[in-house]
């Protein structure tokens, strides 16, 4: 093995050699990737997943007593401006407890845009469970091999009129709309995940800058489209505390917060997002604890939430886009921040969004792939392709656990003014953990 000496190298081995074993799951993705779908019937370890129209004989939920799994079915990720990058597996550690995520994110990005399935559980800490072929959507900040559930803040998720499927965990923030997908149909490398969502037949792509998660959904011709803006959901030790949803209708755009307490108190996240297709139309709707039930919002009201815990819990916003000639391909930018929304890119959320301005969702994937190269080919080891997948996975991992706190003028929630702010996204152990 060839390296240059360097702290993180000496991380990266440390975390290889204290806890190899933890994860039976790491098949070479490069490894048996026939994908011929008469043999991917059961793509999640033996357990029966439903196809969109049901059979009668399948469980949606998986099995825990059949924890093996097989990562040969994906394909590949093949951009053009990858090198180090080729050897990425966001995969592995995502089954069999070892609580990391597939989703879109930087060296120590902000924003950890990532799939949900949409359950409670130890097994679903990071949000995704490999075992599980179900997904509720895609939120923006997650753990990645933490002991303990937290974040998953601003779900978002995009469906259509073919299907009514939904995940109802018996929780008013677990009534969800979602899709079935299989194993086959996902890929993902360093700063970009891919999946087909068959319920709807919409292909999802994520990636991410910084501070701005980036949406690609390419919807088929259908009468009824939308994207679902959720600040209500939660998962685990979570509780959304408070939520605001507002429809922008002169920039085409929609804003709000999520406030939540879990593992950490008094969180609050801040969002602008924003569309490259027109609106067609937004509605909102709220969780109405008297009737148990969701409920739309009175057509006009352009914005809900903000304080308003006793009427307007959990509130969601359904942003409709206008597919009923042809099909449309929506990119969509949500960018964060934990002190405010602003406005006129002068601060928060606001500001935040500049940071990918002007740039379209090819663009920040290739940019999120130059961050990851450059870190990542710090390092330049020999050996067969099984072994730089191991280390080139273990050292991504070692870049999810610190995460950027502060926004682009420094600003970040705190009792005193900084810069640069780096807070732990994760325990030491959890640090370790995620590495192998």
């Amino acid at each position: 093995m060839k390296f240059k000496p360097s702290l993180l190298a000496c991380a990266v081995l440390s975390g290889l050699v204290g806890l190899t074993g933890c994860n039976d799951d790491t098949t070479n993705i490069y490894e048996g990737g026939d994908t011929n779908p008469a043999l991917l019937d059961i793509p999640d370890g033996g357990k029966p997943v439903c196809p969109p129209v049901g059979d009668g004989d399948c469980d949606d939920k998986p099995n825990p007593e059949t924890p093996e799994i097989d990562m040969g079915v994906h394909i590949p990720v093949d951009f053009a401006d990858m090198d180090v990058t080729r050897y990425v597996n966001p995969f592995i550690g995502t089954g069999n407890l070892g609580n990391t995520y597939p989703g879109a994110t930087t060296p120590h990005g902000m924003v950890q845009l990532s799939p949900n399935n949409g359950s409670n559980g130890w097994e679903y800490i990071s949000g995704y469970y490999y075992h599980d072929a179900r997904t509720s959507g895609f939120s923006h900040t997650h753990l990645s091999g933490a002991g303990a559930g937290d974040l998953n803040d601003i779900l978002v998720m995009p469906i259509n009129s073919r299907s009514d499927y939904m995940i109802d965990e018996g929780s008013a923030t677990l009534n969800l709309e979602a899709s079935r997908f299989q194993h086959r149909d996902e890929q993902a490398t360093a700063g970009y995940y891919k999946v087909d969502l068959l319920d709807y037949d919409i292909k999802a792509e994520l990636t991410a800058s910084d501070r701005v998660g980036v949406h690609r959904y390419t919807f088929p011709r259908d009468e009824k489209s939308e994207i679902i803006v959720n600040t209500g959901f939660k998962i685990n030790w979570d509780y959304t505390s408070d939520s605001y949803l507002k429809w922008d209708k002169d920039n085409n755009r929609l804003e709000g917060h999520r406030f939540s307490d879990g593992w950490a108190p008094s969180q609050k996240e801040f969002f602008v997002m924003e569309f490259d297709q027109p609106i067609k139309n937004v509605r909102f709707a709220y969780y109405d604890k008297e009737q148990g039930r969701y409920m739309d919002v009175p057509e006009g009201i352009t914005e809900i939430g903000n304080e308003t815990r006793g009427k307007y819990q959990y509130a969601r916003a359904y942003v409709e886009f206008d597919t009923s000639k042809d099909g449309l391909t929506v990119e969509a930018k949500l960018a964060l921040s934990n002190v405010e929304i602003g406005e006129n890119g002068k601060s928060g959320a606001s500001l935040n969004m500049t940071e990918v301005a002007g740039m379209n969702f090819d663009q920040v994937r290739e940019a999120a792939t130059k961050k990851w190269e450059d870190e990542l080919g710090k390092i330049q080891v020999s050996g067969d392709e099984d072994y730089k997948q191991t280390f080139y996975t273990a050292m991504y991992h070692s870049y999810l656990g610190q995460t950027i706190h502060s926004d682009l003028d420094g600003r970040y929630r705190q009792v005193h003014q900084g810069r640069n702010a780096y807070p732990d996204g994760n325990t030491p152990w959890g640090v370790r953990r995620e590495v192998v």
